[in-house]
């Protein structure tokens, strides 16, 4: 029973994990990315990755606070379904 208590705080910690490699990700891209498209596009695709991020960012966190497992694993399984978005 202890383990279910304390596996939304580890789908939190595996989440935000998730998100950070997937931020520096997008900063490489863009840096590599630099010299073939404008500033004003890489700026743009920036800050849509800091909102497509934040989304089960958030989720999870509420999980988190509440101690819901179902959020804090829709947060995750959120962030997971776009990681094409983030990763490729």
């Amino acid at each position: 029973m202890a383990f279910l208590r304390t596996l939304p705080n580890t789908l939190w910690w595996i989440t935000l994990f998730l998100a950070v490699v997937a931020f520096f990700t997008q900063i490489g891209i863009a840096v590599a990315r630099s010299g073939a498209v404008s500033v004003g596009m890489l700026l743009a695709e920036f800050i849509f990755t800091l909102i497509f991020l934040a989304i089960p960012l958030g989720i999870g966190w509420y999980g988190r606070q509440r101690g819901s497992l179902w959020y804090t694993g829709g947060g995750l399984f959120l962030l997971v379904a776009m990681a094409r978005i983030f990763f490729f």
